[in-house]
């Protein structure tokens, strides 16, 4: 009955948003918890570029009668450019499963064709490296200054790192950056939208408090006032800030990647494809193979601490390059992609961050290693995901068993979903790209 509501309302709002203004897409991002709201990515008309801001509150509050839902609004040749840069929270949100409407006769499509995660990744990573490029020099700046005394010099530096970093985790998070110079109203906006923020900054603390109005000082005192001081206590105070977040943004960073790349693998390696297990023939190739036995020996000398080792995904590509002189002989060439689930009873994750790079040169193979702690599979078993169930259910993708591997609990459904919720309009609207990205920017 819920579910049957929910769509009722989902259909009048978008009626009333779509009848009102000139709307491209609509997709919709849910959540498990109740909690939470639902999530619409509202991609308005190219003509809105020049006057987005006047229309957001608008939308906001032809829908004001539905608080559960919240609007999320982007020009969309907008938002296909943030998703050809990399921006994972648009990739994530725009797939096709999420789509509720969609413009009558309208072309559009934000995901470019053949873009797809591996791509995104990259420019994800390669937009985070030219982002912290120009944090780092300001940052060199400040530590340049305040080494030669130059305070004031010194604290806009701090300012500008400060506020570039926290805009970099907007975009990172929501593809939207707050356009102004107050790092209180940015520190806010982080709080509000992420759950693994740090919060550097304590509202509710005197002493943040009158640092969080320095900063306000610092960067209106240093750009339009002359004669600007600051002692280099003070200093010392916000780089410890400083520094604060700029630990916190890489946490953020590594959490979302890591995120993104489990809900990628959950999605695309378990399938009924012939080159994913399980498969009893299947294994028993996988058997003979000699790079991954090699792998796993690697593994097994490298790691002190007993762990499992489940084969999820195996794919191998190849081709012959024929002789030019004699036509019966030729050249084989054979590339081995091979996806282990690793499980131990404690944190191993920094080890294996840096065997699978190690493993990878020398045996020349591209080896994924997904990491979990047994209390942490354990825990996916009693949500019934089909990730775990698949893989562990059976002992044919078992390849290291330096733990007990029958003291699962399974499911009672197998990581089967209910008729219910298989034909729940929210439940298939929902995927595991917002369950693992979309559930770290919002608190428990």
């Amino acid at each position: 009955m819920r579910q049957i509501k929910e769509q009722e309302n989902l259909e009048n709002i978008v009626s009333r948003i779509t009848s009102k203004y000139n709307i491209e897409q609509i997709y919709l991002n849910t959540y498990d918890r109740d909690i939470l709201p639902y999530e619409l990515i509202i991609l308005v008309s190219n003509k809105y570029v020049k006057t987005l801001g006047d229309l957001v509150p608008k939308i906001v509050n032809t829908i004001r009668e539905y608080p559960q839902y919240k609007t999320m609004c982007y020009v969309a040749f907008q938002a296909k450019d943030k998703i050809r840069e990399g921006n994972l929270f648009l990739f994530t949100s725009c797939q096709p499963q999420k789509l509720i409407y969609n413009k009558e006769n309208s072309e559009f499509v934000p995901i470019p064709e053949n873009f797809d995660y591996k791509k995104c990744k990259e420019l994800t990573v390669a937009l985070q490296d030219r982002e912290q490029q120009k944090i780092d020099e300001f940052k060199a700046g400040y530590y340049h200054f305040n080494e030669k005394g130059k305070y004031a010099l010194a604290s806009f530096m701090l300012h500008q790192t400060v506020e570039l970093t926290y805009r970099y985790l907007e975009l990172l998070l929501v593809a939207k950056e707050r356009i102004t110079h107050s790092i209180r109203c940015h520190h806010l906006y982080l709080k509000e939208i992420s759950s693994i923020y740090a919060c550097v900054f304590d509202e509710d603390d005197h002493d943040d408090i009158v640092l969080l109005q320095i900063l306000e000082d610092i960067y209106r005192s240093t750009r339009y006032e002359d004669n600007f001081e600051i002692d280099s206590a003070t200093l010392k105070r916000l780089e410890v800030k400083m520094e604060g977040l700029h630990k916190n943004a890489e946490q953020i960073f590594s959490h979302i990647m890591d995120s993104f790349e489990q809900a990628y693998l959950e999605n695309h390696h378990i399938t009924d494809e012939t080159h994913h297990l399980p498969g009893k023939i299947t294994r028993t190739k996988m058997d003979e193979n000699a790079y991954l036995k090699d792998a796993i020996e690697q593994l097994k000398v490298s790691l002190s601490e007993p762990f499992m080792i489940y084969l999820f995904g195996y794919r191998a590509r190849s081709f012959f390059i024929e002789g030019m002189i004699n036509e019966r002989e030729s050249t084989g060439i054979c590339d081995y992609y091979f996806d282990l689930l690793v499980i131990s009873e404690t944190d191993i994750r920094e080890q294996l961050s840096s065997l699978q790079p190690l493993i990878n040169e020398r045996l020349g193979i591209s080896l994924f290693l997904l990491y979990f702690t047994q209390d942490q599979v354990q825990k996916q078993l009693d949500k019934n995901s089909l990730f775990f169930h698949r893989v562990l259910c059976g002992n044919e993708t078992l390849l290291h068993a330096g733990l007990e591997a029958n003291s699962w609990h399974f499911h009672e459904n197998n990581g089967v979903r209910t008729k219910q919720e298989s034909n729940g309009f929210l439940t298939n609207a929902s995927s595991s790209f917002e369950e693992h990205f979309l559930m770290i920017r919002y608190n428990d």
